[in-house]
């Protein structure tokens, strides 16, 4: 028997209650973000009359200094808007067309600034996640083409104290903390739209109902080292309770469940040639693995269970070429593999993931990338009819300003879920992300 994967935000609405989506109403969508975007520059003097518009890192600036003024004091708020307006017109199980967009704001507060508590700090952040899930909706594929989907719900999310130690090479954190904020991802997961590394590697996410990734959090704690010669280490503790993704709670649960189970983490990365100089060109290798006391059912019988789970994953990157005007500019190779080992829990035991990103490609757009993926990944063998799924994905980052760029993206997926019923799809789309 095959069995449609589940999608850690999937808890609103069974699946075969999803009303399809239209792309009128899509367009409409993104119409209505664009002219919302367009009225604020418009209508705003100090937006549209200042010449340092593509120039600043926000787009709403530094608000007549007040932003530097709260930043000095120790407080530093920031906004940001994404969206992943996508459709598949050929292949899957349907066409359409979906957008899916989050608002994400923080806030950290600086204790020492404000009280003189050295090296003590805090973060609260919330977000509002609206829209529609394609790979759900129309082509039921497993590699989401909408990285940036997380529901549509609004939801308070971190909320952590940190300390700085030991002229910062030792941090520490607790409270409410994003897991995957500090294991399994890596600087080249962020320049997809399709979610198989979309920051993160899907592949750990969808067999660990504990783990969180924005804007969902665990209770934990997390301790990060940087010896300062390229090495660093990071371990974390943090509660299992999947319950933390309902959307019904907003976040506002602040129950503690032990009981349920508890994830560790650990995480040891080396960096070379961190400050690039002559011909050196840098690189990062990753290694990582977990352990979950969590209950888990059998995919083959739901009403055998077990108790624990655990995996492994290794990522690298390393600049290829350089251009002589930027040491950032040139061409970037990056690979990386997750490995859940047991079958009989785990939808999809093995990842396999690699990439090319080439920064300023085009003359005249030195921040601008261009980016090919190639993710894959295989089946539980207790999946009856699912045997694996490809994804491509080739995009281009218009980086217009500090605050703001827009990826076209066009992404092709082979052999969707594993189910050969299922035709080939190809899909097109873009995110837009803009910092307030």
């Amino acid at each position: 028997m095959s069995v449609p994967i589940k999608r850690d935000f999937q808890t609103l609405l069974p699946r075969k209650h999803w009303r399809r989506a239209t792309l009128s109403r899509s367009v409409l969508s993104v119409l209505t973000a664009a002219t919302a975007f367009l009225a604020v520059i418009g209508t705003t003097p100090t937006l549209a009359q200042q010449d340092d518009l593509f120039e600043r890192e926000e787009l709403t600036g530094d608000w007549g200094g007040e932003r530097t003024r709260l930043e000095n004091a120790g407080i530093t708020p920031a906004l940001n808007y994404t969206a992943d307006p996508a459709a598949n017109p050929v292949g899957g199980e349907r066409q359409g067309a979906d957008y899916a967009g989050v608002l994400y704001g923080s806030t950290r507060f600086d204790f020492e600034k404000l009280f003189g508590a050295r090296g003590w700090s805090a973060l609260v952040s919330a977000s509002w996640a609206h829209g529609r899930d394609l790979s759900s909706d129309t082509i039921g594929n497993f590699f989401i083409v909408q990285e940036v989907f997380s529901g549509r719900t609004f939801r308070l999310s971190e909320l952590y104290v940190e300390k700085s130690l030991f002229d910062k090479k030792l941090d520490i954190a607790a409270g409410r903390i994003a897991i995957g904020d500090d294991f399994g991802t890596m600087k080249p997961f962020t320049y997809y739209m399709n979610a198989g590394v979309g920051h993160h590697a899907l592949t750990i996410i969808e067999n660990v109902p504990g783990w969180t990734t924005l804007p969902d959090t665990q209770w934990g704690a997390r301790g990060h080292l940087d010896l300062q010669n390229g090495f660093q280490l990071t371990v974390g503790t943090y509660n299992a309770d999947p319950s933390v993704k309902d959307a019904s709670n907003g976040g506002l649960d602040f129950s503690f469940r032990p009981g349920l189970g508890v994830l560790t983490f650990a995480q040891a990365s080396y960096s070379w040639n961190r400050t690039p100089s002559g011909n050196a060109l840098p690189g990062e290798i990753i290694l990582g693995g977990f352990g979950d006391s969590s209950k888990y059912a059998a995919l083959a019988d739901s009403s055998d269970e077990t108790y624990g789970n655990y995996g492994f994953y290794a990522f690298g990157h390393q600049q290829l070429t350089r251009e002589a005007a930027s040491v950032n500019q040139g061409l970037t190779g990056w690979a990386a593999v997750t490995v859940t080992p047991d079958q009989t829990i785990n939808e999809v035991p093995i990842g396999l993931f690699g990439g090319l990103i080439y920064q300023g490609l085009f003359p005249g757009r030195d921040e601008d990338s261009t980016a090919f993926g190639l993710f894959y990944t295989a089946f539980s063998e207790d999946l009856e009819d699912q045997n694996f799924e490809i994804a491509m994905e080739l995009n281009h980052r218009f980086q217009i300003a500090p605050w703001l760029y827009v990826m076209p993206s066009a992404q092709y997926i082979i052999n969707p879920n594993g189910q050969s019923d299922i035709h080939d799809a190809g899909v097109i789309g873009f995110e837009l992300s803009i910092d307030f």
